[in-house]
């Protein structure tokens, strides 16, 4: 209970009080009977607000989550006080009268004051009476109250649809049961994934309600759960944007500086890295490097033209070792990265690369490429192209081999481009690895080969004197 204007009114008494007394004095009249025999002077009536009654007998004071406050049949009852005699009474007021409900929330179960305050017009005065919120969910016997979600493929390209075939919802109750809840009986909620939009963990939500009748009141539940969905972009091309396209003659191309850029589906470009770059850098003036990228088994690739500078060494070296080469059956041509070496083979008349290992100078070999027979212009040869370099260019040329039979020698020919001409016959032992060299010039083809029976290759090099 709040009084209001309860001091000021009691200091009022006593002034009153003692105002009347001060004014019998003045006048000789010390509160008797005055000269002239008339009747005794009666103080004036003051009138006090002292207390509000609230008749809640009519009132809705138990809700229901979701109810509105409903206070129409509140009765409301001003309490006065007369302060010099003391004397009650009560009158119902229904105007200016001013509910404050603000600490109601019919979103949470709980107790809330509800203040009720009345302006007389010079006083006021306020009082308040309680309401309860309840849960309807709490007076039924079962409900549900969970939901889970699962979905088998939850990873996208951008613009990609989604495969909703394998997506189970399943609902749970609060008496431990549970149901699969069938497609078109639950929501899907879609405000938090963007197919069209590259990004990990975004939301696929799933909802699902169920509605309950209780004492008059519909209560809807509703439940919900997501499954996060990634969504990748896809590449769609790479393109060289800028870094130094200068090399000297035989060298690797420095890319540290290279900027290559990576186009996706959603419009998307991002500077990369871990590309690889190719190139033929064997002679002087201008050629094409290619640039490769993978990226989530999607393989894009760009061309970008590089200058190569004569060379300032006065010999360049060109090695082609069966160690560096990936194990195979060969079915068709291999060709060296520097475009120099080239294994020829076909279906019918294969070269095979296997591991082997031998030793010998500075070299430790674990692979070989064996020839298996007589050569041919186009099958069981190595061709070494030297097209690219003047007719004058003094070229040594290096042969490690070994027969395939450790019981046989045999005769590795060094032919020309006509594969009629002999130029140099290599003994190839057959007890232990050996090398063999000869000198050649630039400006045409070569073959090497047996002229008869297996033999194993192990590496091949040529310098190049300018």
């Amino acid at each position: 209970m709040k009084k209001v204007k309860k001091f000021f009114y009691v200091a009022l008494f006593f002034v009153l009080l003692w105002g009347v007394a001060s004014c019998n004095k003045e006048n000789g009249n010390d509160g008797n009977q005055g000269e002239d025999g008339g009747e005794e002077n009666q103080p004036e009536t003051v009138i006090v607000l002292t207390n509000l009654e609230l008749d809640t007998s009519n009132v809705k004071t138990d809700y229901y989550l979701g109810e509105n406050l409903d206070t129409s049949n509140l009765k409301v009852t001003a309490v006065y006080k007369n302060v010099f005699s003391s004397e009650i009474t009560r009158e119902e007021v229904t105007n200016n009268i001013k509910i404050d409900d603000s600490k109601f929330d019919n979103k949470f179960v709980g107790t809330y004051d509800i203040f009720v305050t009345y302006d007389s017009g010079s006083e006021y005065y306020s009082k308040s009476y309680q309401v309860n919120v309840k849960d309807v969910l709490g007076l039924l016997p079962n409900y549900v109250n969970g939901l889970s979600v699962s979905l088998e493929n939850t990873t996208y390209n951008v613009g990609e649809a989604l495969n909703l075939e394998t997506l189970v919802v399943t609902a749970y109750y609060k008496d431990g049961s549970s149901k699969v809840v069938n497609e078109g009986e639950y929501e899907l909620d879609t405000t938090k994934l963007d197919m069209s939009k590259a990004g990990n963990n975004q939301e696929l939500v799933v909802k699902y309600s169920e509605t309950y009748e209780y004492d008059g009141v519909t209560r809807i539940v509703e439940v919900s759960n997501f499954v996060l969905i990634d969504v990748m972009d896809v590449l769609t091309g790479i393109s060289f944007v800028s870094g130094n396209t200068i090399v000297e003659q035989g060298n690797s191309i420095d890319t540290s500086d290279w900027i290559v850029e990576a186009s996706y589906q959603s419009g998307a470009k991002y500077n990369i890295s871990g590309f690889t770059v190719t190139a033929n850098t064997s002679l002087p003036g201008t050629t094409n490097a290619t640039i490769t990228y993978e990226e989530n088994g999607v393989t894009k690739t760009c061309s970008v033209e590089i200058t190569v500078n004569p060379s300032s060494a006065t010999t360049i070296k060109y090695e082609f070792n069966a160690s560096n080469l990936e194990l195979a059956t060969l079915t068709s041509n291999l060709v060296s990265e520097d475009g120099i070496y080239t294994i020829l083979a076909n279906t019918s008349e294969q070269v095979v690369i296997d591991a082997n290992n031998k030793s010998i100078d500075d070299y430790k070999f674990t692979k070989r490429i064996k020839l298996g027979g007589e050569g041919s212009i186009s099958s069981r040869s190595i061709k070494v192209d030297l097209t690219n370099y003047p007719s004058n260019a003094s070229v040594k040329l290096v042969v490690y081999a070994i027969s395939s039979s450790s019981s046989a020698d045999r005769t590795l020919l060094l032919g020309d481009s006509t594969f009629t001409n002999v130029l140099n016959e290599f003994s190839v032992l057959g007890a232990a690895i050996n090398k063999n060299e000869a000198t050649i010039n630039g400006g045409q083809e070569y073959y090497l080969y047996s002229s008869s029976g297996g033999i194993n290759v192990y590496c091949v090099y040529v310098e190049i004197s300018m």
